[in-house]
């Protein structure tokens, strides 16, 4: 058995011409049920890795519904610009957070046929980029790919358990039961090195360069959007253990032990920049840092303790050549002024408003949409709801034309019409 490589993923490019060449139609076999996984890489047979790595790259385009226009090259691409070299002249570019993922029902069917789950999927090249590439192929009018993965793959990388039960979400089962773990998880860091963690995530990479490889051979032109969580992000999983009980142990590590807190979180920087400027050599146009949980912290803890981290890394980025950046302060979004001058875009959630942003920042705004405008079934009326949306944000009379991508302020759910989502698309780019 071998595991999925960069050495692995250059061989089956190698032969990406002669597949094309040859078209031959075969059926996809579900993956062996002996398949191993060993921290985040999955291990397939060569015969397992050239068939699912054939069937990705043959149906490119061939399950499109929508044939959705080709953008311009990514190195020129509207968003680039957008974070860039803005200009009244520019229409807002449109991507989503989770365009890749449970909405889609073809992303369901994709999951049943290899017999997959969601951590199986973000640990193969192969399948990181067949989700990922799974929203251009069916929608027109996105002018990005946002890179299939999680957010928890650096705490898998340290040595972390990560699961995924169902119905809960994904989560630490063991998270560090003391500022002793915390201690040692700093120690342990520093004796591997950042290199020797990023290193663990070399599969990311490899999904990358084939996303890239695949959009090439296919005319693809968007640019692809990697990510990172950011470090408080990482620190809360790895202290609290899921989003969903113990919100407060961001906040009791902060102010009860703050100097054990910031240790380890100005490691997890280390590791999210050097992570992030891999991703950006592999291929990645742009970058965005995700602070997810801001939100569980009062503003005051957040302001002292995780503020100053989030600009350091954004300015480290800066500093290495990474770039565009773009950052998303969920639920702290009072901080986007202070973030503006650290990154290239920053991001509003659905209670914030892109224009009031606008006015405060000194780069590009994105987000603000509500999901929940897309669920539900395709009538007059939801499309009423779109549009006037849409409308109350590009039509103020003081939005700033060429500084703003449109996006949500939250990611799609899973419950969204992909007919609703294509209606937002067609509306923002003002053919409907």
């Amino acid at each position: 058995m071998n595991i999925i490589s960069s050495t692995t993923i250059g061989f089956t490019l190698v032969n990406l011409a002669l597949l094309f060449i040859i078209g031959s139609s075969f059926t996809l076999k579900p993956l062996s049920s002996t398949r191993k996984v060993h921290q985040t890489a999955i291990y397939l047979s060569p015969e397992e890795d050239m068939e699912l790595t054939r069937s990705m790259l043959m149906n490119i385009g061939s399950s499109n519904p929508s044939n959705p226009s080709n953008p311009s090259s990514s190195s020129s691409s509207l968003l680039v610009q957008t974070l860039t070299s803005p200009s009244p002249s520019l229409p807002p570019p449109t991507w989503l957070f989770r365009q890749a993922g449970r909405h889609l029902p073809e992303y369901a069917a994709y999951k049943a046929e290899h017999g997959v789950n969601f951590l199986d999927m973000i640990s193969s090249p192969a399948h990181i980029a067949a989700c990922t590439l799974q929203p251009l192929q069916r929608y027109r009018n996105l002018d990005a790919a946002i890179l299939f993965s999680d957010i928890l793959v650096i705490p898998e990388a340290l040595g972390i358990e990560v699961t995924m039960p169902g119905g809960v979400g994904i989560q630490v089962p063991d998270p560090l039961q003391s500022v002793e773990e915390v201690v040692a998880m700093t120690a342990s860091i520093d004796a591997s090195g950042v290199d020797a963690v990023v290193d663990k995530l070399e599969y990311v990479m490899d999904g990358v360069r084939l996303i890239k490889s695949t959009m090439a051979s296919s005319g693809l032109g968007q640019p692809l959007i990697g990510f990172s969580a950011a470090p408080y992000t990482l620190f809360y999983y790895m202290v609290g253990g899921t989003s969903k009980k113990n919100v407060d142990v961001g906040e009791h590590y902060m102010r009860t032990y703050p100097v054990e807190s910031a240790a380890l979180m100005s490691r997890l920087s280390s590791v999210v920049v050097e992570y992030l400027r891999r991703q950006r050599s592999a291929g990645c146009d742009l970058v965005q840092v995700f602070e997810a949980m801001g939100g569980t912290l009062e503003e005051g803890t957040f302001d002292g303790h995780v503020l100053p981290v989030l600009e350091g890394v954004g300015r480290k980025l800066e500093e290495k050549g990474v770039g565009p950046t773009m950052c998303f302060a969920r639920g702290a979004c009072h901080a986007n002024p202070r973030l503006g001058s650290a990154y290239d875009c920053v991001t509003v959630d659905t209670v914030t408003s892109a224009v009031d942003a606008q006015a405060a920042v000194g780069c590009a705004v994105q987000g603000g949409f509500d999901p929940a405008m897309l669920i539900g079934e395709d009538t007059e009326e939801s499309r009423g709801r779109i549009k006037e949306a849409v409308a109350k944000v590009l039509k103020d009379p003081e939005f700033k034309r060429g500084r703003y991508v449109a996006n949500l302020g939250e990611g799609l759910g899973g419950k969204e019409s992909t007919d609703l989502v294509q209606y937002f698309l067609d509306v923002v780019k003002g053919e409907a």
